[in-house]
C-alpha cells in the first residue's frame, strides 16, 4: 500500500511548464535552417517539457507541487475522471546543439554536430483502485479487495553528450550519445491485490512484480549512478505531390541503454499477511525499538543490490508535411515514447506565414498520456542571425485549473 501511494505522489509532484520538440526543418516552410545560410555555424538552445494525464486534473497536481493540503473536492474531481486505463506522464528536457559549417572530412554536404542535454522523463499506468487507495486510504475497502494491477511507473533522469553529422541539403542527421544516468525509479506490477479485513485487523497482499531504483547515496544533478550509450537521428526527404512540395521525416531520440551501478531491486511473487507488530514486553526497550532492516524483513521486501541495465525512454516520430500554397502549410505527426502509460500520439498542425519572418500555427493532438489537446505556435526571425520559437500543445491547461495537463516551450537559434 505504501509503495502504491508513493507512485502517484512522485509522479504528480514533478512537473514542468513546457512541451515542444524541435520542429522538423521545412515542416512549415520557414525555420532557422531554411532562413539562414546553411553553411554557417549555428547554435540552438531549447527547453521542452510537459505534464499530462487522461484522468488527473491540474488543481490536484499543482496542489501537490506546492505541498498544500488537498481538499476532498479536488480529489473527488479527479476521481470522477478515472477510467479502467489511467495514465500520467511528465517530460522535462533542456538541450543545446551546435552545428558547424559544411565540408566535414572534406565532404561538401556534411556538417559536424555536438549536443548536450538534460532529460527528466516519467510515465505511469495505474488502476482506479491505486488512486482511491492513494488519496482516500483503505477504509472504503474494508472487507473487500483493492486491485492494484496491472500498473507500472518509471522515472529516469539522465544527461547526454552527443557527437554527429548533419546533411546540409536535407537536414538529416545521425548522432552518437554518451549517457550519464542520474536517477532511476521504476516498477512493474503484473498482479497486486490488497485485502483489508473487517475493522482493519489484517492486511493480505498478493504481489507479482518488480521494483528498481538507483543507488540512493546521491541523486542530485551531476550525480553519475549509471552510464550508457544512445543514438539519435533523423531521415528526411522531399516527396513532391504533383506541383506541391512535401517532406517525409522519421526521427528517433535517445534510443539506447543505461547500466545502473549498485542499484536496488525487489522481485516478488508471493503473498503477505500483515497483522501489525507484536511486542511481548513493552518495557523491554532494546527489543521494542526496531530498525528499518527488521521491519522490511518482516514484510518480505528487503532490497537486493546489483547492477541492472534499463533501456532509455526513447521516442520515435514519423512526420509528413505539405505546402498548401505560398503562405499555408500542414503537417501530420505520429510518435511514441517508451514509457509506461504512453499510447501512440497523433498531431495535426496548420501554419500560416505572415510576411517574411513570422509564422503562426494551430495544433490539435490526441494520445500520449492525455486526451484531445489544442495548442498554438509562434516563430519569428530578427535580422539574419537570430530566431525564436514559442509553442504550447495544451493552451487550455495553462489558464484553466480544472483542465488536464500543461504545455509550453521555447527554442532560440543563433548563427554566425
Amino acid at each position: 500500500m505504501g509503495m502504491s501511494r508513493c507512485w502517484l505522489i512522485i509522479a504528480t509532484c514533478w512537473w514542468a511548464i513546457s512541451a515542444v520538440i524541435a520542429q522538423v526543418p521545412g515542416s512549415h516552410g520557414l525555420t532557422a535552417d531554411s532562413v539562414f545560410d546553411p553553411v554557417s555555424n549555428s547554435i540552438r538552445m531549447e527547453s521542452s517539457g510537459s505534464f499530462d494525464s487522461n484522468a488527473i486534473h491540474n488543481d490536484l497536481v499543482l496542489g501537490l507541487r506546492r505541498g498544500e493540503l488537498i481538499d476532498r473536492g479536488i480529489r473527488e474531481r479527479s476521481q470522477a475522471s478515472l477510467r479502467p486505463n489511467n495514465r500520467f506522464g511528465q517530460e522535462l528536457e533542456f538541450g543545446i546543439t551546435w552545428v558547424g559549417a559544411d565540408s566535414l572530412f572534406d565532404h561538401p554536404r556534411w556538417r559536424p554536430m555536438i549536443s548536450v542535454g538534460h532529460h527528466d522523463l516519467l510515465g505511469i499506468r495505474f488502476t482506479r483502485d491505486v488512486y482511491d487507495l492513494t488519496f482516500f486510504g483503505n477504509k472504503a475497502f474494508e472487507g473487500s479487495t483493492a486491485h492494484l494491477a496491472p500498473s507500472a511507473y518509471e522515472q529516469q533522469r539522465f544527461q547526454t553528450l552527443g557527437f554527429g553529422i548533419q546533411d546540409q541539403r536535407t537536414s538529416s542527421f545521425l548522432r552518437i550519445e554518451l549517457v550519464m544516468g542520474q536517477s532511476l525509479s521504476a516498477s512493474r506490477l503484473r498482479t497486486a491485490d490488497l485485502y483489508t479485513a473487517p475493522e482493519g485487523v489484517e492486511l493480505d497482499a498478493a504481489v507479482n512484480g518488480n521494483y528498481w531504483r538507483n543507488d540512493t547515496a546521491s541523486t542530485t544533478f551531476g550525480s553519475i549512478n549509471g552510464s550508457g550509450l544512445a543514438i539519435s537521428g533523423r531521415w528526411m526527404r522531399p516527396v513532391p505531390i504533383g506541383q506541391r512540395k512535401s517532406w517525409l521525416s522519421f526521427q528517433v531520440d535517445d534510443l539506447g541503454f543505461i547500466r545502473w551501478r549498485n542499484a536496488l531491486s525487489i522481485t516478488k511473487d508471493s503473498t503477505i499477511a500483515y497483522q501489525g507488530i507484536t511486542v511481548e514486553n513493552i518495557f523491554d526497550f532494546p527489543d521494542l525499538v526496531l530498525g528499518e532492516e527488521e521491519i522490511l524483513d518482516s514484510l518480505g521486501i528487503l532490497y537486493e543490490r546489483a547492477s541492472i541495465t534499463r533501456p532509455t525512454p526513447f521516442r520515435m516520430k514519423l512526420s509528413w508535411t505539405m505546402a498548401l500554397g505560398p503562405k499555408w502549410f500542414a503537417a501530420a505527426t505520429a510518435d511514441q515514447r517508451y514509457l509506461p502509460g504512453y499510447a501512440p500520439s497523433f498531431t495535426l498542425q496548420a501554419t500560416r506565414k505572415l510576411g517574411r519572418a513570422i509564422l503562426l500555427s494551430g495544433i490539435t493532438g490526441l494520445g500520449g498520456v492525455g486526451g484531445v489537446r489544442v495548442g498554438l505556435g509562434f516563430f519569428t526571425t530578427w535580422g539574419r542571425n537570430f530566431s525564436i520559437e514559442l509553442q504550447s500543445r495544451n493552451v487550455i491547461g495553462l489558464v484553466v485549473p480544472q483542465a488536464q495537463g500543461m504545455a509550453a516551450g521555447v527554442a532560440l537559434f543563433y548563427r554566425w
